[in-house]
């Protein structure tokens, strides 16, 4: 058994951690996965790793702009932390984004020394300045056929599996990749700009309710009081009873890169990148006293599809003299773009390899319609390359200045490549359903668990009860000790709230 603090393998029967101590939830057969992302990646779910890894390293191979901002997310900056990537191997992707931007900066530099050539054969000889074009397409069509031939010979996942380094790489340059393996340990997130959750896709919705815990039922006489910690504990149990193999949870502390800045806490050296990671004691404690620049929540997440669907949802709960708080906030990750897919279908379907005819012929035509594009962005690209040592120094003193001058620097963590490279569509109609799915099971069980708990603990959860369905519709309400805001997560116009409630709890039950 795994413990939800430390990370930690316990025996079987333990009912705390031999580590740190923590309370160790029993598993029922086949039920929840304590997250640990190196476990998961290794041993429990290795094709689940495989096919989404080895489909982003085709991604950085066939999109500059993603091979350009992977490399940047995990060489270009000593300060901020790596981009969150769960279930990804982001060091292997890196090695391919090099690999990948490798041929994209020789079709660049080949393409603008075809375009001097165009300008002057066009002065001079304009039959030159025609053949100077055929050139520019032939170099967009070679750089093509080179990205996918590699891709279909490389990156099958027969090959994939042998994990061949696809570039040699400087010693900074493994050291980095050693850096980001440490980041995926961690259990704290440092998220930049406005959206909490890094690297879990856009939020869907949230809801939260808040109760008056010291008003006790008419019959029971007064409640009894209790740690956020029970709570949480019994939730987790809770959806542990649904036995769902796709579910994983984990503790994390989510924290904005710019408030950061004098606490020593995640940043002992502002010199240096934040800690990703706290000791057990230090987590629980921001569980118990919450402070507003720093949030802990229970995440679970339900992977479906090969990974190619994950659905988080992220738990808070907030004791305060005479009341809790319970948020919740949903997001997904949806899967990749089509056209990452294309060499798998192509090969499963028979409708041919790159080498064959007709595919031959597919990089023909989308040779001729990408060659202007590419003219015109190899200038900046080259750009950026050529003066990448000096605008990194330069950015270097900048950040350094800042950091010493106590200006808000964003230590926060960039987007991820596997979010860049979302499609924002359901590959299938199958898996819109599960989403719908994964969502309300699972957002049922963990309201069932709220009150129940609450129940044993003598609270009155009357009016909990009666308006529970509000959370389903859009809205506030408030009636009696229990107030309810609610985003719209699952009911439609004209939707009958209790005919939803009903049908979670079939759901869940069918479920368990």
């Amino acid at each position: 058994m795994q413990c939800t603090s430390c990370n930690s393998m316990n025996e079987e029967g333990r009912t705390s951690c031999a580590a740190c101590g923590h309370a160790v939830a029993v598993p029922r057969g086949g039920g929840i996965r304590f997250r640990n992302p190196r476990i998961r990646m290794a041993e429990t779910a290795p094709e689940y790793r495989s096919d989404l890894t080895r489909h982003l390293c085709v991604a950085v191979h066939l999109d500059s702009r993603l091979a350009q901002a992977t490399i940047e997310g995990v060489f270009g900056n000593r300060r901020r932390v790596f981009p969150a990537t769960y279930g990804v191997d982001l060091a292997v992707v890196a090695q391919h984004a090099i690999a990948g931007r490798a041929r994209h900066l020789l079709r660049d530099f080949l393409l603008a020394a075809l375009c001097v050539l165009f300008v002057i054969g066009a002065a001079l000889i304009p039959v030159a300045a025609t053949l100077v074009l055929v050139c520019l397409w032939l170099v967009v069509l070679g750089e093509l056929y080179a990205s996918h031939t590699y891709v279909e010979r490389r990156l099958t996942p027969q090959a994939f599996g042998e994990r061949t380094p696809p570039v040699a790489l400087s010693s900074q340059q493994v050291r980095r990749l050693e850096e980001v393996e440490e980041q995926v340990l961690g259990n704290v997130t440092v998220y930049s700009g406005y959206s909490p959750f890094a690297g879990n896709g856009d939020i869907l919705g949230s809801w939260s309710f808040s109760i008056d815990v010291e008003k006790g039922t008419e019959l029971g006489g007064p409640a009894r009081p209790f740690r956020s910690e029970e709570i949480r504990q019994h939730v987790v149990r809770a959806v542990d009873d649904l036995q769902w193999a796709e579910i994983e949870t984990e503790e994390r502390l989510f924290v904005s890169g710019r408030n950061i800045r004098n606490d020593r806490r995640f940043l002992p050296d502002p010199g240096e990148r934040p800690v990703v990671r706290l000791e057990p004691d230090q987590l629980r404690a921001f569980q118990e006293s919450p402070e507003g620049s720093a949030r802990h929540y229970t995440a679970f997440y339900v992977s479906g599809w090969h990974g190619d669907l994950v659905l988080a949802v992220f738990l808070r709960f907030v004791l305060r003299p005479r009341s809790l708080f319970v948020e919740a906030s949903f997001s997904l990750l949806p899967p990749l773009q089509e056209r990452f897919y294309e060499p798998d279908l192509r090969m499963s379907s028979g409708k041919g390899s790159t080498l064959s005819l007709s595919g031959g012929a597919r990089l023909l035509v989308k040779s001729a319609v990408l060659t202007p594009g590419r003219v015109f962005l190899c200038w900046p690209r080259l750009g950026q390359a050529a003066l990448g040592p000096l605008l990194s120094g330069v950015r270097e003193m900048s950040e350094r200045r800042a950091v010493e001058n106590g200006i808000n620097f964003d230590f926060g963590a960039p987007r991820s490549v596997r979010e860049m490279a979302s499609s924002g569509q359901y590959r299938t109609y199958f898996q819109q359903l599960d989403k719908d799915m994964y969502l309300k099971v699972l957002e049922g069980r963990i309201l069932d668990a709220i009150t129940e708990f609450l129940d044993t603990r003598g609270v009155d959860t009357h009016s909990l009860r009666e308006r529970q369905t509000t959370i389903l519709n859009n809205g506030v309400m408030v009636s009696g000790n229990a107030s309810v805001r609610a985003e719209s997560l699952a009911a439609g116009p004209g939707s009958a709230a209790s005919s939803v409630r009903q049908y979670l709890r079939r759901a869940g039950e069918k479920a368990a």
